[in-house]
């Protein structure tokens, strides 16, 4: 494959130029169905290890909220590079303690210190792919302005919040009735009709 930029012959397989770094394959594509779980299972992985994972967690959803806000990558970069040195640093951290005390340690240390190349196979690789896309439209949309789940929710919870329209007239044959037959005052009759004459307006 050779790159539009600079005319660079680079493998099949590569993402970008070798030479000048540019993207070689359209990044405006959706993510199929190996990308999606490979983000899910990366989400899934750190709620397993909640023991350590909540900070890569909360860094991650807080990452990919700012990429839909801010409508640029630059978010989920700054993520990764936030994460390689937390976990680095974690890593490091257990292998000075069993080092010190524990060697149980050596194995989670060992884990820390691979775990971002788990983060980079799950979650950033995926990302960066179709990174265009998924800023525009959202990391499950199938098609171009597919509403995302969050959007749809919303809109139920706010349907679902929403007084059900009625109709005036009814209502204020209802007043009437109630008004005809004693149970309720004139004065009360008429606050009513204001305010659905009014909601009406």
């Amino acid at each position: 494959m050779f790159c539009k930029n600079c005319g660079t012959e680079n493998s099949d397989s590569s993402l970008r130029c070798s030479k000048c770094n540019a993207y070689l394959k359209s990044s405006d594509s959706p993510l199929d169905g190996t990308g999606r779980v490979k983000v899910v299972s990366y989400f899934v992985l750190l709620c397993m290890l909640l023991f350590f994972g909540i900070i890569p967690l909360i860094v991650s959803f807080v990452a990919i909220y700012l990429m839909k806000k801010d409508k640029s990558f630059k978010a989920i970069e700054n993520s990764r590079k936030f994460l390689y040195g937390y976990l680095v640093l974690v890593g490091i951290s257990y292998m000075l303690a069993a080092a010190i005390k524990e060697p149980k340690f050596l194995v989670v240390s060992v884990f820390f210190l691979l775990f971002p190349l788990i983060v980079n196979y799950l979650f950033y690789k995926p990302l960066e792919e179709h990174q265009d896309w998924i800023i525009r439209y959202g990391i499950f949309a199938d098609k171009p302005n597919e509403q995302s789940l969050l959007d749809v929710t919303k809109e139920k919870i706010q349907a679902f919040q929403k007084p059900q329209s009625c109709n005036v007239a009814d209502e204020l044959l209802k007043w009437k009735s109630l008004l005809d037959q004693g149970v309720i005052t004139q004065e009360e009759f008429d606050s009513r009709k204001n305010q659905l004459l009014s909601k009406r307006l």
